[in-house]
Parts: C-alpha cells; structure tokens; sequence
C-alpha cells in the first residue's frame, strides 16, 4: 500500500468478515491521481477438519455410564496467527453424537472409545471432524441397589437378613428354595432393571457353614465393582 498515490478501504456495503461474494475493496486516489474505484472479491469457507486451522477437542476422554444418552463437551477454535478465536456451536458448527449410551468391549474385552461427537461446519466452515471417547462402566454402590427375592409363594421381598437352615453343604437360594431375584438399580434418581450374566453375576461367600453368609453382586458388562 502506498498512500503517496491511494488509499485502500473497504465499504459499508461490503462484508468483509464472512465467506461469500460481497466482500468489496475501494481504492481512492491520492496526489497526482484522483477518482476511486471499488472491487469485490470471495471469503472462502474454512474447512473445519484442517488441523493447522482448526483445533478441536474433548474437555473429557472417559465418561461413565448412567443409561441416557451422554455428551462429552467440546472445545472447537480458530487459529488467526498467534492468537485463537473460539468458535460458537450451533452459530460456527452443530454437534451430534452416535454410539454414546452403552459400554463398548473389543473381542479380548478391553473397553473401546467407540462414543462419537461429530462435529460439523457452517456458515464460515464446511467439513466435519470426529472425536471419540470412551463409556466407563457404573461403578455398583450398595446405596443404590435394591435387591428383591421371590420364593415359593410367588411374593417379592426385600433379600435381607433372610434365614437358612444349615444341611451340612453350601446353601444356595436359587437351588435350594427356588428364589429368583430381581435386582434395581438407581442412576440419577431413575430406576434400572439390571439383567443377571449381562449385568450381574451372583456369588456368595462364608454360605457353607454356620453363620452370616453373604450374597455378592458383582457388576458385568456396564457395571463394574462389587456389593
């Protein structure tokens, strides 16, 4: 720019700040020259996938699982040189998710981040981006857990300080007496049904002797831990 003979300065009429065809220049003359003359020119969107450009990424690697739908947050910006603009959702790009309720294992039973935020771009920005992350199983807490027997006479109780008569073998309510039982579990205030083998397995402890014996639930699949 050489200001001896121009000056160069953009329009009210223009939009120089978004992609599209309306960005417009003026040139006026200065010294020896006199008169001006305007030109538009096109803003390009910005491909959001373009890491030197763009920087997008999870506030989080790992969530844990609850039964709804979960939504890591997200952080997406801008590189303009040394410094960085952060950019809006829903105004610079929308978010979705997919596979982001269940708990996911490979074929050796290692957890997967298989829980994915697809990020795609709009109006200055096209493209999308993906980011994954990973569903932890529910941790069990006995607070939690409701535990419900139905015996012989088909009504449901609460499974506490039950009594068993010794027979000189491991005491096993399911086989002995024909228990069945119905686990609950609360997550957020909202009930869950929980599916023994895909949910749970029961095992007991100290039931072969004279005693207190213990029943012990054990979390599988999107439980983990033990009560």
């Amino acid at each position: 720019e050489d200001v001896r003979d121009f000056v160069v300065s953009k329009t009210p009429n223009g939009d120089n700040v978004n992609a599209g065809i309306n960005a417009r220049v003026e040139i006026d003359g200065l010294g020896n020259y006199d008169g001006n003359v305007g030109s538009t020119f096109e803003i390009k969107k910005k491909d959001i996938s373009d890491p030197y450009a763009i920087i997008a990424m999870l506030t989080t690697s790992s969530m844990e699982f609850t039964g709804e739908e979960l939504e890591a947050p997200e952080i997406v910006q801008y590189r303009l040189g040394l410094d960085t603009l952060q950019l809006e959702r829903d105004k610079d790009y929308f978010i979705s998710y997919r596979d982001h309720i269940h708990v996911a294992y490979d074929e050796n039973g290692n957890l997967l981040a298989k829980a994915t935020a697809i990020i795609e771009g709009t109006q200055n920005f096209y493209g999308t981006i993906e980011k994954t992350f990973t569903i932890t199983p529910k941790t069990l807490k006995l607070s939690e857990l409701k535990v419900t027997a139905t015996g012989g006479d088909g009504v449901p109780k609460e499974f506490k300080d039950f009594v068993f008569p010794y027979w000189g073998k491991e005491v096993l309510p399911e086989d002995d007496y024909g228990y069945g039982f119905d686990l609950e579990y609360t997550i957020g205030g909202k009930k869950q049904r929980l599916v023994e083998s895909a949910d749970y397995v029961i095992s007991y402890e100290n039931n072969d002797k004279i005693g207190t014996a213990q029943m012990v639930i054990s979390g599988n699949g999107k439980y983990a831990g033990s009560v």
